[in-house]
Formats: structure tokens, sequence, C-alpha cells
């Protein structure tokens, strides 16, 4: 095998075996949490926090087994990948606030992708290079 076959196939391989990063980063400056059952009640709705996220070695759908069946429906997430606390709210609908689900606080996967790219386009200037001389 060439050099550039084990890079690819290395490659691909940690790609395809990589799960996403679940390590928690702090907010940033100035973040303040809009996630809070003080902030989503309203007249005549009825929120509860539900602590959750696989740190624990728990199920991370854990407060949508325990809310399936009632009035009640997901709200938001606070902010955080590996622990967070869900707020699920019965009664009339909030005006849309747009959704805070995207797990904050999680490391991106896209860099592992661009590294790679990084990777395999210097591999081949090299080549290129060692070509012309």
């Amino acid at each position: 095998m060439n050099l550039r076959t084990i890079v690819l196939l290395s490659f691909g391989a940690f790609l395809t075996g990589t799960r996403p990063a679940h390590a928690d980063t702090p907010p940033p400056v100035g973040y303040k949490e809009k996630c809070k059952v003080e902030l989503k009640e309203q007249e005549g709705t009825t929120c509860e926090e539900c602590q959750n996220g696989p740190g624990d070695g728990g199920d991370p759908e854990r407060c949508e087994k325990q809310f399936a069946g009632t009035e009640f429906a997901y709200a938001c997430q606070t902010y955080g990948a590996s622990f967070w606390t869900e707020v699920w709210c019965k009664g009339p609908p909030r005006e849309d606030e747009g959704c805070s689900c995207a797990l904050p606080g999680a490391g991106a996967t896209g860099n592992a992708a661009l590294a790679g790219l990084v990777v395999i386009a210097f591999g081949r200037r090299r080549r290129r290079m060692s070509i012309a001389r």
C-alpha cells in the first residue's frame, strides 16, 4: 500500500469509528440562560424541570420517556452537552421563540473532516513537489 491509501483508509476509519463529542464547554462570556421554568411559565401553564444527559450514564431520552403520555410538551434545554436540564410545560402554547435544542456546548465534528481534507491536500502537494524535482 502506498502512503496515500494508508492515509485515506485511516481517515475513513476515524470518521466512521468516532462518535460526536459530549464534552461540556463553559458558556460564552455574558451568556444568560433562557431555559428556566420561571421564564417559560405563563398564565395557565405549568412547567417542570427534568435533569438529563448521557454524562451520568443515563438515557438521553429520559425526559421524553418520563413525559410520554402526558399533556406536557418539550419547551427547551439548558446549556450543556453531558448534563442539561429540560423544561417541559403543559397549557397554552407559547409564541415561537426559536429552539435551543441544538446541544449547545457540544464539540463540532466538522473540524475533523476539515483536518482530513488538509492532510490529503498536503499529501498531494508534497507528491507533486517530489515529482517536479
